[in-house]
């Protein structure tokens, strides 16, 4: 166990799970109220976690790639090795969009898997104007109230200076807004 938690996610269940510099640790209260402790992936560096729609949860670590905690069978997974050798493995952030897919934070862009594990990377191109302003990304929030769907990101800018971008994605075609 560690005492650096990074991240926290309770629930649709209500269970607690803590991220931390040295795994993740699942925390349950007892029908005495009493807290349970059940660590999972010792060594990992863990930055952020997220649960989907079938109340998995999804676990961002520091340069070991994603990982998925699959809830019925009580198991920490490397996502399918596939799909990791596609992204970056420092991920920051995670958000699910309104359909679906997951939005991934990184030091190098945005990478997206699809329902379809289809991975689509987003990444600071110089000059080009629907480009990110920068690669390091710190946080994503998805509106799941918007119709839309907007995804903000926050990028890391000179001297830890955050900018706000709004990224709307429609079909394929993605627009960025200050």
């Amino acid at each position: 166990r560690s005492n650096l938690v990074l991240s926290i996610l309770e629930t649709k269940k209500g269970t607690v799970w803590a991220g931390t510099s040295n795994g993740l640790c699942k925390i349950t209260k007892n029908s005495s109220n009493q807290y349970n402790l059940k660590s999972y992936g010792e060594g990992l560096f863990i930055q952020d976690l997220i649960e989907d729609e079938n109340g998995d949860v999804w676990v961002a670590t520091k340069n070991d790639g994603l990982y998925k905690f699959i809830s019925k069978s009580e198991q920490l997974i490397k996502f399918k090795e596939n799909i990791n050798s596609k992204i970056h493995k420092d991920i920051r952030a995670l958000s699910i969009d309104n359909e679906g897919n997951l939005w991934l934070g990184t030091y190098n862009g945005i990478n997206i898997i699809t329902k379809n594990n289809d991975v689509v990377n987003i990444v600071n191109i110089p000059y080009q104007e629907n480009s990110l302003s920068k690669n390091t990304i710190k946080s994503i929030f998805t509106d799941k109230k918007d119709l839309f769907g907007l995804v903000f990101i926050m990028v890391v800018l000179i001297f830890g200076i955050l900018q706000m971008k709004t990224l709307v994605i429609i079909g394929r075609i993605q627009v960025e807004m200050d």
